[in-house]
C-alpha cells in the first residue's frame, strides 16, 4: 500500500556608524558555519544560523553527517541549525515506502527520542514525530485518532512526545471543528499544550475565508482584549500576523511590532513584518543598517522580524 502524506569566509564589520560594504552573494554551507561561529552581532549571528538551516535542508548531507554536527559543533547555532533538516530526513516518507513502514520509522524515532540526551536531536525527532502524526491521522492509520494524539499529550512522560502530538492536532483540528468549538476547548480544557493547540488552529480559520470571517482590525482589537486570555489572544494575534502584511504598511507593522500593546499583538506583527521585509526591495546592505543600531535593545518582536528578513537574505 503506498503511504500519502501531504505535504560565509564572510566577516561583518558592523559599527554603530554603519560603515558597510558587503556585496550579497550566495554563500556556502562552509561561510555561513564560519559566520556563525566570528560574527560579533547577535542578530546578525542567528539570521546566519537561520540560513543555515536553509542551506542544511538543501544540502546532501547523509543523516550521520548531520547527527554529528548537531551533537559536536562547537556553537549553539550551529547545532541548532541541523533540526530542520535532520527532522526532514526522518520523516521522509518518499524514501519509506509504505504505510507500515512509516510506522515503524515512527516507532523506532520514539525510541531513540527517549535515548538521546542530545536537545537538537530530540527537537528535530519531535518535528519528524508531528509530521509522521499528521500523515498517519490524515490516512486513518488506527493509534493516531484525535483523541489517542489527545491522549499521548495527558498520558506520556516525554514532554517532547507531547509536544509533538501537540502540534499534530493543531494541524488536524482545523479539519473537524469549527471555531465555536475550538474557542470552548481553550476556555475549558486544563491542559496548556491543548490549549496552544486549539489556539493555532483557532488561529488557521481565523485566517481563513471560512467562517467565522475576521478582519485585520477585528484581529487587532482581538489579540489586545485582555478579557479574552492569553490564548484567545494568541489565537487573534497568530491570525493577524498571517493576514497584516496584505493590508498594513512596514511603516505600519514597524510602529506596532516596536511598541506592541499586548506580547500577543507583538509576536503577528513580528511575523507580518518579517513576511513584508522578505517580499520588500530592501537589501541585504539595509537590512543589516537596520538591525545595527537596535543589537541587544528596543522590543524583541521588531528585532526578530529583522533576523527573519535578513536570513532570507542570507540564504539566497
Amino acid at each position: 500500500m503506498s503511504f500519502k502524506s501531504k505535504y560565509v569566509l564572510l566577516s561583518f564589520t558592523l559599527t554603530l556608524i554603519l560603515a558597510f560594504s558587503l556585496v550579497a552573494s550566495s554563500r556556502s554551507i562552509a561561510e555561513l558555519e564560519n559566520m556563525v561561529d566570528t560574527e560579533m552581532i547577535p542578530e546578525v549571528r542567528q539570521a546566519a544560523a537561520m540560513a543555515l538551516g536553509e542551506k542544511y535542508k538543501e544540502s546532501d548531507m547523509t543523516l550521520s553527517e548531520l547527527e554529528e554536527i548537531a551533537t559536536t559543533a562547537t556553537r549553539k547555532e550551529t547545532r541548532q541549525a541541523t533540526v530542520p533538516a535532520l527532522a526532514q530526513r526522518y520523516a521522509d516518507v518518499t524514501a519509506i515506502g509504505s504505510s507500515a513502514a512509516a510506522q515503524t520509522q515512527a516507532k523506532e524515532l520514539q525510541g531513540r527520542l527517549m535515548e538521546t540526551e542530545s536537545a537538537p536531536l530530540k527537537e528535530a525527532m519531535g518535528d519528524a514525530l508531528t509530521s509522521f502524526f499528521v500523515a498517519f491521522n490524515i490516512n486513518g492509520v488506527e493509534g493516531y485518532g484525535v483523541k489517542d494524539l489527545e491522549k499521548t499529550i495527558e498520558e506520556s512522560e516525554c514532554g517532547t512526545l507531547k509536544k509533538a502530538a501537540a502540534e499534530a492536532l493543531a494541524s488536524i483540528y482545523p479539519n473537524s471543528k469549527g471555531a465555536d468549538e475550538l474557542e470552548t476547548m481553550i476556555k475549558e480544557t486544563e491542559s496548556e499544550l491543548i490549549k496552544e493547540a486549539a489556539a493555532k488552529a483557532l488561529a488557521l480559520l481565523y485566517s481563513s475565508p471560512m467562517s467565522p470571517v475576521l478582519s485585520v482590525e477585528d484581529l487587532q482589537k482581538m489579540a489586545t482584549d485582555e478579557d479574552l486570555g492569553q490564548w484567545m489572544r494568541k489565537a487573534a494575534g497568530m491570525a493577524f500576523g498571517k493576514l497584516a502584511d496584505q493590508e498594513m504598511t512596514i511603516a505600519e507593522l514597524e510602529t506596532l511590532a516596536k511598541n506592541p500593546p499586548t506580547p500577543q499583538l507583538g509576536m503577528g506583527a513580528s511575523a507580518a513584518l518579517a513576511r513584508a521585509l522578505k517580499e520588500s526591495d530592501k537589501t541585504e546592505n539595509e537590512l543589516l543598517n537596520m538591525i545595527a543600531p537596535v543589537s541587544g535593545v528596543g522590543s524583541s518582536y521588531y528585532r526578530e522580524a529583522l533576523v527573519q528578513a535578513l536570513a532570507d537574505r542570507f540564504a539566497l
